[in-house]
């Protein structure tokens, strides 16, 4: 998917130290939270959200500041 590939740009343009890996389960753990309401966070200041329905999905590429 195109957009997942936007998606990591975002994440990496928000933390450069991140890897790959970091990002696939940053992904994989937003998803499995949509239903909580809840974020996944890799505590490296980036969280993620993922909101989906029958039309649409989106992710929110959220970065935290101290």
């Amino acid at each position: 998917m195109e957009s997942i590939s936007h998606i990591k740009y975002l994440i990496k343009a928000n933390n450069s130290q991140i890897t790959d890996s970091e990002i696939d389960t940053l992904l994989e753990d937003a998803k499995t939270k949509t239903n909580s309401g809840k974020t996944a966070n890799n505590g490296k200041g980036i969280s993620i959200g993922y909101i989906e329905n029958d039309e649409a999905y989106q992710y929110q590429v959220l970065r935290l500041y101290k």
